[in-house]
């Protein structure tokens, strides 16, 4: 072949390569595969129970934990911090600013 058209072909056929090595692999990846679930998934109804048997099962979550405490012994329960939103900044600033006057 002529060395024109081999210059002129070479760039021709680099991209006709680099374009369908891109294209197949995407078009195949797609074929065959389950759908990807959604991010926000709608919460099932909360279990309905029975308002005796939630007694009796704190009752006996109770008994257990003071059985494990003993006669003499102290149970001490620490709660999170509230979350630190908006709100709480504000009501936290004024409560400070309130005591340091």
């Amino acid at each position: 072949m002529n060395r024109g058209v081999m210059l002129r072909l070479a760039p021709v056929l680099t991209l006709v390569i680099l374009l369908s090595n891109l294209a197949f692999p995407i078009a195949q990846a797609s074929v065959g595969k389950e759908p990807v679930p959604p991010a926000i998934r709608i919460t099932p109804p909360a279990p309905v129970f029975e308002d005796a048997k939630r007694l009796d099962e704190l009752a006996a979550r109770r008994k257990r934990v003071a059985e494990t405490i003993g006669s003499k012994g102290i149970l001490v329960m620490f709660s999170a911090e509230p979350a630190s939103t908006l709100t709480t900044s504000i009501i936290n600033s004024v409560k400070r600013t309130t005591f340091i006057t």
